[in-house]
């Protein structure tokens, strides 16, 4: 059994039965609309935050507290600014309008300020904290309050199946979409920032540093790929279980406001997660084509699965 971790959009006004597709969403908060967040995550407005200072904002997170009484998923609230540049009024505010489950956070002073004054809500480590060897997940003893480590999305194999055995009194999660290279969202990273060429290939932009360049190239540049390799390796070295048995929890990454691009997401990631086990290029194809999504542009051409299923 798995858990979709899927982004909450202020256009969720547009449909509400998004909430029906995930298990869990997270969001952020703003203050003010056009800047970037000052209380949370270092992301801009236009991608997703709620705005304290707006009632129309407000009034749809109320919408959102009922329907999550109703379908019973979780909410949890990124919180990824350092922790003095938390603005606790207005998280208190929050928390008078909606229920909030698990926090998203990298400071570890957040952390510790977070169990003092909502010890009733545990802490999802963010991807953000980076953590990629072992003694920075023994470190982690001494928060009470960690229930979940994201981890991040560069992550590698090997990295991951040394942490494994290490990770196992913590809830894990990881990114389903591509995050190895520019390619975010099945669509290139650069399209995201207009001030920027388009790019096909990560290492086409370091391209005067050719050590770091022939590193990157001999990277996986899909997070679906990694899913699929660690699935095998995990069933080769434990032999009677599989990645389902150690993550439960795959986040769809925040890129997109579009409640329909969001869905198309959250249905693509489903089912390749439950065809894992015996994915082919027939099993691909469909997933893909039932989204009516055109696969050619989606893929750096360095893809496990460009190279073999959607060519």
């Amino acid at each position: 059994m798995f858990y979709i971790v899927a982004p909450l959009s202020r256009n969720i006004i547009n449909d509400f039965n998004y909430l029906k597709e995930a298990d869990e969403f997270y969001f952020g908060i703003v203050k003010g609309n056009k800047s970037e967040t000052e209380i949370l995550n270092k992301r801009w407005h236009i991608y997703a935050n709620f705005d304290l200072n707006n009632n129309y904002h407000i009034n749809i997170l109320k919408l959102i507290n009922k329907y999550k009484k109703q379908l019973k998923f979780k909410l949890n609230l990124v919180l990824n600014n350092a922790y003095w540049n938390i603005d606790f009024k207005i998280l208190d505010k929050l928390l008078d309008i909606v229920k909030i489950d698990a926090f998203i956070v990298k400071d570890p002073i957040l952390i510790y300020e977070l169990y003092k004054k909502y010890s009733n809500i545990s802490i999802n480590l963010s991807s953000l904290a980076l953590i990629s060897n072992i003694k920075e997940v023994k470190n982690l003893k001494s928060f009470k309050n960690i229930k979940r480590i994201i981890l991040h999305r560069d992550i590698d194999e090997d990295t991951f199946l040394l942490l494994l055995p290490y990770l196992q009194k913590y809830e894990i999660e990881m990114f389903t979409i591509n995050e190895w290279c520019y390619n975010v969202d099945w669509l290139c990273f650069s399209r995201h920032n207009l001030n920027e060429p388009f790019v096909c290939f990560r290492q086409s932009l370091l391209i005067d540093n050719k050590k770091l360049k022939q590193n990157i190239s001999n990277k996986i540049n899909c997070q679906l790929c990694l899913l699929k390799i660690l699935n095998e390796r995990i069933k080769n070295i434990y032999k009677d279980k599989n990645l389902f048995n150690f993550v439960k929890f795959f986040k769809i990454s925040w890129r997109w406001n579009d409640i329909k691009i969001l869905k198309k997401y959250i249905n693509i990631t489903k089912k390749f997660l439950i065809n894992l086990e015996n994915i082919n290029k027939k099993n691909i194809i469909r997933i893909f084509n039932e989204e009516n999504i055109k696969t050619e542009k989606m893929f750096c051409k360095k893809c496990w699965y460009y190279d073999n299923y959607l060519k």
